[in-house]
């Protein structure tokens, strides 16, 4: 474990965006930093100065804006996922979990119905959610989402490039070891091409923002990887082989 120095390192916070690996990514950081310097986001206003001052990671499904009550400086990390197969394992997620919030609604209704219901219900989950978390807006907005990812995420990344993504936050964040074991994986669920027809355009007309930014980032993740040293790039290549093999 690092040994980070809390007079010059900055807060990192992981905005973790539903369905993205986040339970994996959780558990590299546990590895990073003192575990009693690393805090859920719901408990940020129960700590006390002291526990303040010793902070070195956040994380939680919060959505950027969370340093707002911080006095110390910060820096963001999060994780995007194709927009559609993201809301796509959220509903055979629900499905299969009893205390998930969808749950009734998931088992009550097919893919199809369930889609129709919740964005009839307007659950924000299924509208732009990722650009929601990066801008920090209620309201998402897109512009202030590359704002925010230029001005204060070290890494926003791509789980369909997750080692690459993971590599670059050891590169940029100074980590140790960052081997991990998938958590929360859902398995035995259809390929978009499975799915209705219909439903997958209806999705992508009412996630074109999510598309943008997903695609904005995957692109400049490739840049910042292309960008690494040839040494950097060869750690890399052995990261995701041996990360293959074990998978």
């Amino acid at each position: 474990m690092k040994q980070n120095s809390n007079q010059t390192k900055e807060i990192l916070i992981f905005s973790h965006i539903p369905k993205t690996a986040g339970s994996t990514i959780r558990q590299i950081i546990d590895k990073q930093y003192h575990k009693k310097a690393i805090t859920r986001h719901q408990k940020i206003n129960t700590l006390t100065e002291a526990q303040l001052e010793q902070l070195e990671a956040i994380y939680g499904h919060c959505r950027f804006g969370i340093h707002k009550v911080l006095s110390k400086p910060f820096k963001y990390i999060t994780m995007l996922r194709d927009p559609i197969e993201r809301i796509i394992s959220t509903y055979y997620y629900a499905k299969r979990r009893p205390q998930n919030r969808m749950h009734q609604s998931a088992t009550k209704y097919d893919f199809k119905e369930f889609i129709e219901h919740e964005l009839s219900q307007g659950n924000p989950a299924f509208e732009n959610h990722q650009t929601r978390f990066v801008s920090g807006e209620k309201n998402p907005d897109l512009e202030k989402a590359f704002e925010n990812i230029h001005e204060f995420y070290s890494v926003v990344g791509i789980m369909e490039m997750f080692d690459e993504s993971i590599f670059l936050m050891k590169e940029f964040l100074d980590w140790e070891d960052i081997s991990y074991v998938k958590e929360n994986v859902t398995s035995k669920r259809p390929k978009q091409d499975d799915l209705p027809k219909d439903t997958m355009m209806l999705l992508k007309e009412k996630n074109q923002l999510d598309i943008k930014l997903y695609n904005y980032a995957k692109q400049k993740l490739v840049e910042d990887i292309n960008g690494l040293t040839r040494k950097s790039k060869q750690e890399l290549e052995a990261y995701k082989r041996q990360n293959k093999r074990e998978g």
